[in-house]
């Protein structure tokens, strides 16, 4: 069992996203929200985010789990995921995140009131990322955002999470519609069983 350590086993050649979901009721994980603009200015912390694996449910017919965010919130929200071969699923069907294969798009979504789209897909390779003072190896699950005739944006409007197995989701970059500052969700400890 790991508590607090910000350690994790180095990537597999081909890790079940099981791994990087760490869907185990009890788990938790502590984020650092910030911003930053397009000059990559670092707008400083905001607040703290908790995310708490608190049960197992039964989602549109198949077994998930519910998370609880930020649960000492006077009003703290359940998210639903589920586990669905080498997919991880919000409980709307969004993929949040997928193990391969890598430069295909497996999701896409419209953003902006409909004026992009994102199209998510598993960069190759990996990317280190620091959480505490580990560095770690993690896998990119990359959006893509154009405009929703296919013209290319600018690759800083793009989103980003990084997942490590072991430990599960440790980065993200998430572009609220087109607003020049982005947010960022950084990791600063976890626990998983």
């Amino acid at each position: 069992m790991r508590k607090d350590d910000g350690g994790a086993s180095p990537i597999d050649p081909a890790p079940s996203i099981s791994a990087f979901a760490n869907l185990e009721v009890g788990n938790y994980w502590v984020y650092e929200r910030g911003s930053f603009d397009s000059l990559n200015n670092y707008l400083g912390p905001g607040t703290l985010d908790s995310v708490v694996v608190v049960g197992q449910a039964v989602i549109n017919g198949q077994p998930g789990f519910t998370l609880r965010t930020n649960p000492a919130d006077p009003f703290p929200q359940d998210e639903q995921w589920i586990i669905s071969g080498n997919k991880l699923l919000d409980g709307n069907g969004r993929v949040l995140f997928c193990t391969d294969p890598t430069n295909t798009t497996i999701w896409s979504e419209a953003a902006d009131n409909g004026t992009t789209q994102v199209d998510w897909y598993l960069a190759p390779g990996t990317t280190p990322v620091a959480v505490g003072a580990t560095s770690l190896s993690a896998c990119t699950w990359v959006g893509r955002r154009t405009t929703s005739g296919g013209g290319e944006l600018d690759d800083w409007y793009d989103q980003a999470s990084l997942w490590v197995p072991g430990v599960g989701l440790v980065l993200t970059k998430e572009m609220p519609d087109m607003f020049p500052i982005a947010g960022q969700r950084r990791l600063l400890r976890y626990h998983v069983q």
